[in-house]
């Protein structure tokens, strides 16, 4: 009986290494699926956010005709790059006050418009993709507003 005992043990034993050893590998799976499945969901936006832009193109009304200020604002945003319903004059703007871009504001998220973004993204310990969610734009708006209330007091303080 003792003998039938130390061989369950072991059984037991084994098992559970043997199952510490498949859980293992199967995190690995699990975080590589999760990966492609952020890369399939990424890829899904942009194609709708493009299957978007034709329809409102072929049924002859421009993104700018809604009220709404998310589809009123530039092609970049249809691309995903503005995921927060503001004017991309807005985040040029913030930008602007923040010390990261000092090209025109026009409205037209272009190059160094993203590049802006990603290096505030960087300097700011956010997750660094060229997008403009409501984590950076939270952050992006905090950051401005310091810049933009000395500017409003250097302002008041020339016209005294």
């Amino acid at each position: 009986m003792h003998l039938a005992v130390k061989l369950l043990g072991g059984v037991v034993l084994v098992g559970a290494l043997a199952g510490c050893a498949s859980t293992q590998g199967g995190n690995a799976n699990l975080q590589a699926r999760v990966i492609q499945l952020e890369r399939t969901v990424s890829q899904q936006e942009q194609t709708i956010d493009e299957l978007r832009q034709r329809a409102s193109m072929s049924s002859g009304r421009s993104t700018r005709s809604s009220s709404s200020p998310r589809a009123a604002s530039s092609s970049a945003e249809n691309r995903g790059i503005i995921r927060v319903p503001v004017e991309p004059r807005e985040v040029q703007a913030a930008l602007q006050g923040a010390g990261y871009y000092s090209g025109n504001i026009d409205g037209k998220i272009g190059g160094r418009t993203i590049e802006a973004i990603k290096q505030f993204q960087k300097d700011n310990n956010l997750k660094v993709d060229g997008i403009v969610g409501a984590g950076t734009w939270s952050q992006l708006k905090s950051a401005s507003a310091p810049a933009a209330a000395s500017t409003a007091a250097t302002d008041t303080t020339a016209a005294e």
